[in-house]
């Protein structure tokens, strides 16, 4: 598949690909090496009449073949490779559907049970709560309210267990 080249809006001495690769005339014609961020992401620094500035390299591809982000959508990497900068794995969606991804293909698991930091209860409370008795008795002594017990009862919290 041929690589496609597109003139960087706001940095006219430079193009991105749709590969995810950034050439640079102005380092004498030649492909910047991407380095990468605390998070992961591919950063390149370039320069303008302005001076330099870091930018990722995930975004220089969205807004040169998509278009300008809109709004305060956020670049989602389709297959959660933070490096692999393709037109084809990104795209830009909102910050919660970004979120939301990312615990459905794995790369953030949720805290949950006794892990959570607002736990109150232990998994072998739940055990015991589900078995029976009284949920107005049940919530005194655990300190929780009623709809709580209710709900781990019938398995609207605490699922996995």
């Amino acid at each position: 598949m041929k690589e496609e080249w597109r003139i960087i809006k706001d940095f006219p001495m430079y193009e991105v690909s749709d590969h995810g690769r950034v050439y640079s005339y102005f380092h004498k014609g030649r492909i910047l090496k991407a380095c990468d961020n605390t998070f992961g992401y591919l950063y390149v620094t370039l320069h303008n009449s302005k001076g330099q500035q870091p930018i990722g390299v995930h975004v220089l591809v969205l807004e040169a073949f998509k278009g300008k982000r809109i709004g305060k959508l956020t670049c989602n990497h389709k297959d959660g490779d933070k490096t692999n900068n393709h037109i084809s794995n990104l795209e830009w969606i909102t910050f919660s559907k970004n979120h939301q991804h990312a615990y459905d293909i794995g790369l953030k698991e949720g805290l949950k049970g006794e892990a959570h930091p607002h736990a109150v209860l232990t998994e072998e409370d739940i055990i015991s709560i589900r078995s029976g008795g009284s949920a107005k008795l049940l919530s005194a002594e655990y300190g929780v309210s009623r709809n709580h017990i209710y709900s781990i009862r019938n398995y609207q919290c605490w699922k996995h267990i």
